[in-house]
């Protein structure tokens, strides 16, 4: 039973991944379009290879910490907020994933 659990979580990742990518995206550009003054505070990140690794933290924080609320956009929360379960999913698929085959491997 927990092959296949692994199987399955292993098969979700991509797809997960693909949605935290859109996600991720959607919201860097709300943000640089609709609260440019914002977005250029948190070291105007990118998708992908951003400026820092400082810009990767600030908007790391910022999304975490649910500071992106405060700037009361609903459009911006939902994506948000959908940004935060995707974040978890992913990490949970990966790491559920991990586990299960490593206690395959063990028995």
């Amino acid at each position: 039973m927990s092959k296949e659990i692994a199987l399955f979580l292993t098969g979700a990742i991509v797809p997960l991944g693909i949605w935290l990518c859109v996600l991720h995206y959607r919201f860097l550009g709300i943000l640089r379009t609709s609260h440019h003054d914002r977005w250029s505070s948190i070291g105007s990140p990118k998708l992908a290879f951003s400026k820092t690794i400082g810009a990767e933290i600030s908007v790391t924080r910022f999304l975490f910490s649910g500071e992106y609320r405060s700037l009361e956009d609903p459009v911006l929360t939902h994506v948000g907020d959908d940004l935060r379960v995707a974040h978890v999913l992913f990490l949970g698929a990966i790491v559920g994933s991990t586990l299960l085959f490593a206690l395959q491997v063990l028995n």
